[in-house]
């Protein structure tokens, strides 16, 4: 740290919660900037009301401040809990102290937080809370992008979020996207398989040398589906995005995944790489009516791609453009993302390398679970 940090603990009658005093003291133990303080937010309202433009701030929430910059971490975000049947909290399940301070303190000293535009207008889904709040404390800042209204994508724009349109990009839209690409431009696509075609989708990820095709992958592996042959425990390719998930024996879970297959016809410039694969023993189901999931005429034999990260050195900025293809969404659904730690890694990192973070910082929430002998 180059600067002084403080601490504001809110606690009703100074009342601190000792989980997370004793991290803070961790903290000021390493750096003698960090400080810390309690306050009562219902004797002292004034104080609180300054820190809260983006909504009241609960008691037992932290508020973390260096200058003219504050970062608040909500009490609800300090501990992660478990959910029933019913997604009510069942029980604290570990504390993520840690890894907020830490995101804090990046945030504190960071000289520009990358931003991200979602895209809007096209019945677009929305990522779930879990998956937002990680990236948040990771500092990704996010607003809305109409491009039927706007110009172009704004230059402040580190980052482009298309997550599961139901319709398709107009012509314009599309050519406005490609300007933003081309400009070292770094860009997300989530695409559930649709029932009709996306031409204008289409032609934007052919300039990069990938298309969607509609068709279902069945996993003929037994070991690499989860009992339904459309629920597949994907295959990883060695990238900076799957590397840690391979160190950490983390598996991921991509129910009804589509083919994503190379163009014949692709720029020198641009590099594609697999992220995501089934096996040789998948088929692809083409005809999307069919009764039956088993290989018909026509259905072509694995492998697939069902996730690419692909680069593009020919635009005319300093950096590469970037982009991710994934052909499915439902693997960020909150009763699968929060149940196979797998599927978040793989998106937090997708975030990170978009934006060039090379180390990403992954804190490991600290487990309340108390083991016996």
């Amino acid at each position: 740290l180059d600067r002084e940090v403080t601490i504001y603990g809110l606690y009703e009658d100074e009342k601190e919660d000792d989980w997370v005093r004793e991290v803070i003291e961790t903290y000021q133990r390493k750096s003698k900037k960090i400080h810390y303080k309690t306050i009562d937010p219902l004797r002292n309202p004034g104080f609180v009301k300054q820190y809260e433009k983006e909504g009241n701030i609960s008691s037992g929430s932290l508020i973390v401040v260096s200058g003219d910059k504050y970062k608040v971490i909500n009490s609800y975000d300090l501990i992660n809990f478990q959910y029933n049947q019913y997604g009510y909290p069942a029980g604290a399940e570990s504390l993520a102290v840690e890894r907020q301070l830490t995101g804090a303190l990046l945030y504190l000293t960071a000289e520009k937080n990358p931003v991200v535009y979602t895209l809007r207008g096209h019945d677009e889904d929305s990522l779930n809370y879990e998956i937002l709040k990680q990236l948040r404390s990771e500092n990704f800042e996010f607003q809305e992008l109409n491009l039927l209204t706007a110009d172009t994508v704004p230059e402040d724009a580190d980052l482009l979020l298309v997550y599961g349109p139901k319709r398709d990009l107009t012509g314009e839209e599309a050519g406005k996207i490609r300007s933003f690409l081309q400009k070292s431009g770094r860009a997300l696509f989530l695409m559930d398989l649709r029932g009709e075609e996306f031409p204008n989708f289409q032609s934007l990820f052919a300039s990069y040398g990938v298309t969607l095709r509609r068709a279902v992958v069945v996993e003929g592996d037994n070991e690499r589906h989860v009992g339904n042959p459309l629920w597949l425990l994907p295959q990883f390719k060695k990238h900076e995005i799957t590397n840690s998930l391979v160190s950490g024996d983390l598996e991921m879970l991509l129910p009804v995944a589509q083919v994503i297959e190379e163009t014949a016809l692709k720029k020198k410039t641009v590099t594609i790489e697999p992220l995501l694969t089934s096996t040789e023993k998948a088929w692809a189901k083409v005809n999307l009516n069919a009764s039956t999931i088993q290989r018909e005429p026509g259905d072509p034999a694995g492998p697939f791609n069902l996730a690419v990260a692909v680069t593009d050195r020919a635009g005319d900025g300093a950096k590469e453009s970037r982009v991710i293809l994934v052909g499915n969404t439902s693997f960020l659904s909150g009763e699968i993302v929060t149940q196979v730690p797998g599927n978040l890694n793989f998106i937090l990192n997708c975030f990170n390398w978009l934006d060039d973070r090379e180390e990403n910082l992954e804190i490991r929430p600290k487990s309340l679970y108390t083991p016996r002998l």
